[in-house]
């Protein structure tokens, strides 16, 4: 059971490598973006955890959205769920 985290396997330099991919996650087919909540701004967000939809079921899209939002920095991360 992999509680819908989302890993990836490839073949690198002759080995099958697989790899969790860290902010993405699905449930019912859906792919969502997972960023944890620092511990000083939990109160502020009253969560451990923001997830957003990525909008698509398929896999290959979902990677490329997660890599932009995880491109961004932190806080950039979090202001862009909130506004």
């Amino acid at each position: 059971m992999n509680n819908g985290l989302f890993y990836k396997t490839v073949l690198q330099r002759g080995l099958i490598v697989t790899a969790k991919i860290p902010y993405l996650t699905s449930r019912k087919n859906v792919f969502y973006f997972r960023l944890g909540v620092p511990a000083e701004l939990r109160e502020i967000f009253k969560s451990r955890e923001i997830t957003q939809s990525l909008r698509t079921q398929n896999s290959d899209e979902a990677e490329r959205k997660e890599l932009k939002l995880a491109d961004k920095k932190p806080a950039t991360r979090l202001v862009l769920f909130y506004a």
